[in-house]
């Protein structure tokens, strides 16, 4: 009999929605992310090569410091200070 340990990070969400991070299932030799429902289902994968990985997790990080900064810029321009 042969045994394998495998690491995969979890995002849960409120309703117990996860998001699973880890190796693909198919000994690919590639990072996998699926989505599971409440019930633990997997809805959706995708898998990328390790460069993919990393090109798609510096994307991401960037749209979401983007998406920050331009929330706070539109923030600011509608907020309404009065002056004296």
């Amino acid at each position: 009999m042969s045994c394998s340990v495998e690491v995969v990070r979890e995002i849960w969400g409120e309703h117990n929605e996860c998001v699973e991070i880890g190796p693909d299932r198919d000994g690919l030799e590639m990072v996998e992310i699926r989505t599971r429902e409440s019930d633990r289902t997997i809805s959706k994968r995708i898998s990328f090569s390790p460069e993919e990985a990393r090109l798609v997790a510096s994307a991401m990080l960037s749209c979401a410091n983007d998406v920050e900064v331009n929330t706070k810029k539109e923030s600011e321009k509608n907020s309404f200070t009065p002056t004296a």
